[in-house]
């Protein structure tokens, strides 16, 4: 039965490797005068041009990666690296993105001293993306050396380049629970005009630096954008050692604190975009942060451990509902670490999410970890949340099989759904590689939400 379910396992792992594929948020945008049309031509060239490796884990990082372009990738560059690295190798993996890093660091460099601002900037922004991708298969959290290292590189770069944005990329601290939640703030325009303000957070493991172009995006719609890592995200993981909590509302409450004090912040106009399992986080935000203006669930959740779940309970020998898998795990915890262990060593993908998922929520097997996800649900919340929301789903977006439609249908307020299709070339996770399309209808949906806020 064990090595049936191991094998099992293994195909069933495309889904769970990304629990939030920050090319939500940090894929590119330009100023938006191409037509949708043309939009949905490039991104569907895109992902064809970028199909390199019969790894499918591999071939969605490069996606990611490369969807960061022109603000924090080169394409070019991305895929002249993709084709050095051995398929389903990740020392190679590894090896090949951290050469590429260095090189475009030093390009950097070369042209600072030259004084050539803008072109050093380029270069500091792509070298972080970089680095956070050569280190991303390294699962081995948090003691494989490597994992400190491409994480300080990436973050140190990014702070380098955001000095040398106009206007600047502001970070900030705020401060929250005896600590403080780090964020980037993007001013949506050089005066000291009032703006809306989208707040926009990851999920299971993207970063604040390389969701610079959602930041871009906002301020090219006319909006400010405040970009934030929570407990268990980036900065507050790997520096503070603060872990995932369920509750997000407590994380969001002291952001809308500090965004309503600003003077070019109007603070009838806050708008929260959480982005993959960021999906659940956002809404539940808002089930307790009633002064926010709008939400975007991209893609929406309503239960973090059933959509996974899903992935699980669709092997024979495995329970066969939601619930029962969760009962499995908890009479019978060492049973499903043995599968799991198990699982790790066919797959580099369930490889790295059991153990980026134990990492980020501080446990030690992969049962603690589902137990800790089983945490995350919107049962007893949802009724609470008052603020509008956009449900965003993609075609072929099979992470959390069937929750976008289960929270949309469990919303009581003012809700609206969006679906991006294979004919527009949005239907990956989040919309990776099509962020011209993507970021198009989501700031259409959030003019016309907060066109009468007062």
């Amino acid at each position: 039965m064990k090595s049936f379910l191991l094998i099992a396992f293994a195909i069933f792992t495309l889904a769970l490797l990304s629990l939030s594929i920050s090319s939500c948020g940090a894929a590119s945008s330009n100023d938006g005068t191409a037509s949708q049309t043309d939009a949905a031509q490039a991104a569907q060239t895109a992902q064809a041009d970028l199909n390199v490796f019969t790894n499918k884990d591999f071939n969605f990082q490069l996606i990611r990666t490369a969807g960061a372009a022109p603000h924090a990738a080169d394409r070019n560059e991305c895929l002249q690296t993709a084709y050095k690295i051995i398929d389903g190798n990740v020392e190679s993996w590894y090896k090949e993105w951290y050469a590429l890093a260095e090189s475009v660091k030093g390009a950097g460099e070369t042209a600072e001293k030259l004084g050539n601002k803008e072109t050093a900037r380029n270069a500091f922004a792509r070298a972080s993306n970089y680095y956070r991708n050569a280190g991303f298969f390294l699962s081995e959290k948090p003691l494989d050396s490597r994992t400190s290292d491409t994480w300080t590189r990436s973050v140190g770069l990014f702070r380098r380049a955001a000095a040398m944005y106009e206007p600047a990329v502001e970070y900030v601290e705020i401060p929250y629970d005896n600590t403080v939640i780090p964020a980037y703030f993007y001013r949506g325009s050089t005066t000291t005009a009032k703006l809306p303000t989208v707040i926009i957070h990851q999920g299971f493991d993207g970063s604040k630096e390389e969701s610079i172009p959602g930041g871009i995006a906002a301020q090219q719609h006319g909006y400010n954008c405040l970009i934030f890592e929570g407990p268990g995200q980036g900065q507050m993981l790997h520096d503070m050692g603060i872990y995932f909590r369920p509750d997000w509302e407590v994380v969001v409450t002291p952001i809308v604190d500090y965004l309503q004090q600003r003077s070019d912040v109007e603070p009838s106009k806050i708008a929260l975009i959480g982005f993959s399992m960021g999906g659940y986080l956002a809404p539940r935000a808002a089930s307790g942060e009633h002064r926010l203006a709008a939400v975007v669930a991209n893609g929406g959740v309503y239960n973090v451990f059933e959509g996974v779940s899903a992935h699980w309970t669709s092997i024979p020998e495995m329970p066969q509902t939601s619930a029962g898998l969760l009962e499995y795990i908890r009479t019978k915890p060492d049973e499903f670490n043995q599968i799991a262990y198990g699982a790790m060593e066919y797959s580099i993908g369930t490889k790295w999410s059991l153990a980026h998922g134990m990492y980020i929520f501080g446990v030690s097997t992969p049962a603690e970890y589902f137990l800790k996800l089983s945490e995350m649900t919107l049962d007893q919340k949802v009724q609470n949340i008052t603020t509008p929301v956009l449900v965003v789903d993609s075609e072929n977006d099979h992470t959390f099989p069937g929750q976008p439609k289960k929270l949309y249908e469990s919303l009581t307020g003012k809700k609206d759904f969006l679906m991006f299709t294979a004919e527009e070339g949005a239907d990956l996770h989040c919309q990776a590689g099509a962020a011209e399309i993507s970021w198009k209808k989501t700031y259409e949906w959030l003019d016309k939400t907060l066109k009468d806020k007062k």
